[in-house]
C-alpha cells in the first residue's frame, strides 16, 4: 500500500509540474508581448478555467456525456475554431514577412501586427480564454 501511494504521489507530482499548453500560451505571450501582456493571457486562461467550472456546474458537462451528438458537435465546432485559429496565423505570418522574403526584425513585426495596435492585451486575454475553453 505504501509503495502504491509513493508512486502515485510521484507521478502526480510529475504531472503537476510539467507544462502544458497554458504554460506555452504565457510564455509565448511573455516572449512576443512583454509581462503584461502574459499576465492578461494568464488571467485569460482563469478566465476560461472559471467557464469550464460553471460549466460543470450547471450540468451541462453531464449533459455532453450523456448525448453523443452534442460532445461530437462540440468536438467539432472546436476543431473548426482551431484550423480558423491556424488560418488567422499564416495570414498573419505572411503579411509580416517581407517583400524580399525574409522576416523582419522581430520588434518590427510586433509593431506591424494587423489589428494589434493599442490592444496587446486584450488579445492576449481573449488568447488565454480561448486556450483554457479549449
Amino acid at each position: 500500500m505504501l509503495t502504491s501511494l509513493i508512486g502515485f504521489t510521484v507521478v502526480a507530482a510529475l504531472l503537476t509540474v510539467s507544462p502544458g499548453p497554458d504554460f506555452a500560451v504565457v510564455l509565448r505571450t511573455a516572449l512576443g508581448s512583454g509581462r503584461r501582456a502574459a499576465l492578461c493571457a494568464a488571467f485569460g486562461i482563469a478566465a476560461g478555467c472559471f467557464v469550464w467550472g460553471l460549466a460543470g456546474a450547471v450540468g451541462l458537462t453531464a449533459m455532453l456525456a450523456a448525448s453523443k451528438a452534442a460532445y461530437d458537435a462540440l468536438r467539432i465546432a472546436g476543431a473548426l475554431y482551431l484550423v480558423w485559429l491556424g488560418v488567422q496565423a499564416l495570414r498573419s505570418a505572411r503579411a509580416r514577412r517581407g517583400t524580399d522574403g525574409t522576416a523582419p526584425a522581430p520588434d518590427a513585426a510586433a509593431a506591424d501586427a494587423p489589428g494589434t495596435a493599442g490592444r496587446p492585451r486584450s488579445r492576449a486575454a481573449r488568447g488565454g480564454r480561448s486556450a483554457a475553453a479549449c
